[in-house]
């Protein structure tokens, strides 16, 4: 569903899905190799509403929010965590449980505000929030290796001439330095320890672009 209202000021979509999907591939990473596997049976489903209003001339807000609920139907012959492949258990079935890498809830909320300060330049300010609820971040589902909730923030604040020829810009990704990781596996032959891939810490700098 996707609506305008009020002239055009606001705008809202909304959609609802469910897919389920057969003989699912899946990768993981066990001892010092990759190996290959087929889930048997997987379902996701969920919402996703977005929707945004322009305040006034100069401000305009918006958000989205996501619920998805993905799960395997049947995994027999899931990928082992660190502990278990050191008992010696081959598989572990991950039938009924979440996928990796799917947080139930996500979701974002953004402010962008403009003005004119001369006849040649006008500010533009950006400020965004971005949610994520707690995922696992390897396809064992090892409890070690899920990612808590977390905001991040990010902002810009922008010169701009009023051709956008010139543009001088401010700008700070995760300002407040969230500690967050997008995947993981087991460290080979180390049960307790997994790598994995950490994502950037809080980045601030400055932009100068000319367009010709």
């Amino acid at each position: 569903m996707k609506s305008s209202l009020l002239d055009g000021r606001a705008n809202v979509s909304a959609a609802l899905f469910h897919t389920e999907i057969t003989n699912l591939q899946v990768t993981s990473f066990v001892g010092l190799q990759f190996r290959v596997g087929n889930a048997a049976e997987m379902t996701t489903q969920g919402l996703e509403l977005e929707g945004q209003f322009a305040v006034s001339d100069h401000l305009t807000i918006g958000s989205s929010l996501q619920y998805l609920d993905a799960q395997y139907d049947s995994f027999p012959n899931g990928p082992v965590t660190s502990y278990q492949q050191a008992d010696g258990i081959p598989f572990q079935d991950l039938g009924g449980e979440s996928t990796p890498f799917a947080p139930d809830w996500s979701g974002t909320a953004f402010a962008d505000y403009t003005t004119e300060i001369s006849s040649r330049w006008r500010v533009l300010g950006h400020l965004e929030l971005n949610y994520k609820d707690d995922f696992y971040t390897s396809g064992d589902l090892d409890p070690d290796s899920l990612q808590d909730s977390y905001v991040k923030i990010n902002a810009r604040v922008a010169l701009l001439t009023l051709d956008e020829q010139w543009e001088i810009a401010l700008y700070g990704r995760n300002l407040t330095d969230e500690q967050t990781v997008s995947a993981s596996v087991n460290a080979p032959f180390s049960a307790g320890i997994l790598g994995a891939w950490v994502e950037e810490p809080r980045v601030y700098g400055a932009q100068v672009r000319y367009s010709f």
